[in-house]
């Protein structure tokens, strides 16, 4: 997880609450540029020849805003969307969703936007997916709560400081 703001390029592959499978086209959409984000990274992998199911969901407290699935994409999203930290795959073919290829995969966005519900079938490679999800706002209540707090400790690191002359 990754939480940031937006940078300027980068397009999700779908943004439309829906399945998608075999033969669904993509739906493109632009995130604006600064809209305060977080990105996921789902990665199934099994070292299966004869392939390997993977299937669940994820519900996410903020809106999906998209999805990034080709091996492309992901390409080029690790270094802008990725955790530094994290070492990502770095070029070759198979590690996105592979629409329309006759596999398993699939992705469904639910109509609220909460839920992904997702299937692949991993032979001898990886299928990965970036879910770029709305970032969590902090309420404003929540914002009060912990200037009280920082205010009170402060308040009295200097009445231990001035009893300590």
């Amino acid at each position: 997880m990754n939480s940031l703001r937006k940078p300027a390029g980068a397009e999700v592959e779908i943004g439309v609450p829906g399945v998608y499978g075999n033969l669904t086209p993509l739906t493109p959409t632009p995130v604006p540029e600064g809209t305060p984000i977080t990105s996921y990274y789902l990665h199934t992998f099994g070292p299966d020849i004869a392939g390997n199911v993977f299937a669940g969901s994820i519900t996410f407290s903020t809106p999906i805003l998209g999805l990034l699935v080709t091996a492309g994409s992901l390409l080029d999203s690790n270094g802008l969307l990725g955790v530094p930290t994290t070492v990502y795959p770095s070029g070759g073919t198979g590690f996105g969703f592979d629409f329309g290829s006759g596999q398993l995969d699939s992705v469904t966005i639910s109509a609220d936007r909460l839920t992904l519900t997702f299937a692949t079938e991993t032979f001898t490679a990886a299928d990965d997916l970036r879910i770029i999800t709305a970032a969590d706002v902090p309420e404003p209540a929540t914002l009060g709560l912990t200037a009280l707090g920082l205010g009170a400790m402060v308040r009295r690191y200097r009445r231990r400081r001035a009893d300590a002359r």
